[in-house]
Order: C-alpha cells, then sequence, then structure tokens
C-alpha cells in the first residue's frame, strides 16, 4: 500500500496541474522509475491497485492472469519478466533512458545487470511501453518487453486465448 501512495502521490505532482500540457519524455522517464521502484511484483500481485497506471487493455490481460493464480496455477507467466527468468535478480547499475517516442506514447529502456551470482552478471534490458491518455493522465503503461522476448502483452492475450480464458 505505501508504494501504491507513493505512486500516486508522484503522478499527482507529475499529472496534476497544467504543466502536464507538455507530457514530455521526462514524465515518462519518471514513471518508469516509479513503476520499478514501487512495483516489481506487478505480474504476480493484485492488479487492482495498479488500474489507475495501466491502460484498460494491459490492466485486463493482468487481472485475468491474477485470477488464473488466485488457485495456485502456473499461468501465463513462469518466469519473472524483469529478467526473463526464475533464477537471478536484477543488479546495480539500473539507468532509463527513452528509447522512443511517437505521437501515441513513448517507450523507456530500463539498462541493468542479470545477476546470477556476484560473479556472473551481464547486461539485460526490459522496455516499458507508455500511451498517452486522453484523460488528463498523460501516460498509461501499455505494455512490458522482458529481455530478449517480446510483448507480455501479446503473450497474456495468446496464452488467456488458448486456455479460454476471458479477459476480466
Amino acid at each position: 500500500m505505501k508504494g501504491y501512495c507513493g505512486l500516486s502521490v508522484l503522478l499527482l505532482a507529475l499529472l496534476g496541474s497544467p504543466v502536464h500540457a507538455a507530457c514530455d519524455k521526462g514524465v515518462a522517464l519518471r514513471l518508469a522509475k516509479a513503476f520499478w521502484n514501487e512495483h516489481k511484483d506487478f505480474y504476480y500481485a493484485d492488479p487492482a491497485p495498479l488500474k489507475a497506471l495501466l491502460t484498460p487493455d494491459f490492466f485486463a490481460v493482468l487481472s485475468s492472469e491474477a485470477a488464473c493464480n488466485a488457485d495456485g496455477e502456473v499461468c501465463a507467466i513462469d518466469a519473472d519478466p524483469w529478467i526473463n527468468a526464475q533464477d537471478g535478480e536484477v543488479s546495480e547499475p539500473v539507468s532509463f533512458t527513452l528509447a522512443n517516442e511517437q505521437e501515441q506514447g513513448v517507450t523507456v529502456r530500463m539498462q541493468y545487470l542479470f545477476a546470477l551470482s556476484d560473479t556472473q552478471k551481464e547486461p539485460q534490458t526490459v522496455s516499458l511501453h507508455f500511451q498517452k491518455s486522453g484523460d488528463n493522465r498523460c501516460y498509461l503503461m501499455d505494455d512490458f518487453i522482458p529481455p530478449g522476448d517480446g510483448s507480455l502483452k501479446q503473450r497474456l492475450r495468446q496464452w488467456q486465448s488458448h486456455n479460454a480464458i476471458e479477459p476480466q
């Protein structure tokens, strides 16, 4: 709950004034950093606290995944998407850069060292796609691209469709 409140305050500070009209890349970078710092567990936690931060489409597929997991099942996500593995962790340095800016949104890349041990580390990247929102929130997260993998949203959709799971 503390992380959700912190991100909510950040969003209000960033987007709650007329200055947000610029909806610049700095906002997207700050949102990506806040998402990493406060919602590392987004892929297995209840997505309800994230609803205001996600596009309806991304929220729906994450909600369906959470409902599937509620029964103790392993569903579409079988590894930590931050590292695209079951073992290992994100290690410093962690940096965020704007990778792509389009009229509809932006992509922010998070670069870090993937650590399997103290001596075994390699650079990896995840991408967070943000879509511009027309309701004064500037950006909403629309997709997550794990290292060396395609769209998490697309993978969830395909798995849910193949397994006849309805979007939430």
